[in-house]
């Protein structure tokens, strides 16, 4: 077998960028215009209650719709951004598809992807957001630059001043990961491992942590770090999806090719 369809060259060198947003806070706008300037996407994921009720702090209807307008993706966040996993599976369902009903009847416009309140699911969560019409679902779990199952799509990043060092045990990469103190610096790291092995770059926060922790200028470093590189896919979450599960089946067809 040729050693480019072995271990991680598996899926070509197709280097991903995506970024997403959760809780539809009204900083959103913030991160939405820093994306414009550098020439990134993104998925804001709302939650339908707060639109619905054009609660204060939050974006309306008419700011998801500019989003919208201005090419990024709009998802649903849940009705209530309850956990769903603390309720029972017909509440549960009733909060999916109410959420999905209320997001495209309110920006008139098709609503494809689901982030879990809190990054919580189960398998029983994960069949019954495909059952309802969803086309994937964003987790929290972090480090991946892979995406298998579009019900489980976790994410590299989180923009966030956590300490890597208790997390050092989920990444599979190597040591020098293992020394970084900066959320941004990891986020440096793990965009140039998807430069050399390809997959999917994805960060994800929240705009009302970026301001709570004071990480502007952080996040804009980062960006800035990843944006405008020849040959990178700059796309939604959705695109993102859909772009991943291509080449794999494409590696995986060729891969048969070959054994």
């Amino acid at each position: 077998m040729s050693s480019k369809y072995l271990g991680k060259g598996l899926n070509k060198v197709e280097a991903i960028v995506t970024t997403s947003w959760d809780d539809g806070h009204i900083l959103d706008l913030k991160i939405a215009d820093l994306l414009k300037e550098l020439g990134l996407k993104g998925t804001f994921y709302v939650v339908a209650g707060y639109i619905k009720a054009e609660s204060p702090g939050f974006l309306g209807r008419e700011e998801v719709r500019t989003l919208i307008s201005e090419g990024f993706e709009v998802g649903s966040h849940g009705y209530t951004h309850f956990k769903l996993t603390s309720l029972s599976l017909d509440v549960a369902k009733e909060e999916l598809v109410l959420s999905k009903r209320i997001l495209e009847d309110e920006l008139k416009c098709k609503v494809h992807g689901f982030s879990y309140p809190q990054g919580v699911f189960n398998e029983e969560l994960m069949k019954l957001t495909k059952i309802v019409g969803y086309e994937y679902a964003r987790t929290m779990n972090r480090f991946t630059t892979r995406i298998e199952d579009p019900f489980k799509v976790g994410i590299t990043v989180h923009a966030y001043p956590y300490s890597f060092r208790k997390n050092v045990k989920a990444i599979k990469f190597t040591r020098k990961l293992a020394a970084l103190s900066r959320w941004a610096e990891l986020g440096k790291e793990l965009f140039n491992y998807v430069l050399r092995w390809g997959g999917v770059w994805h960060l994800a926060g929240h705009s009302w942590e970026i301001e709570y922790f004071n990480l502007w200028n952080e996040l804009r470093e980062l960006l800035e770090y990843v944006a405008n590189r020849d040959g990178v896919h700059y796309v939604t979450n959705l695109e993102a999806v859909k772009m991943s599960l291509k080449l794999t089946n494409l590696s995986h067809r060729e891969l048969l090719k070959y054994s």
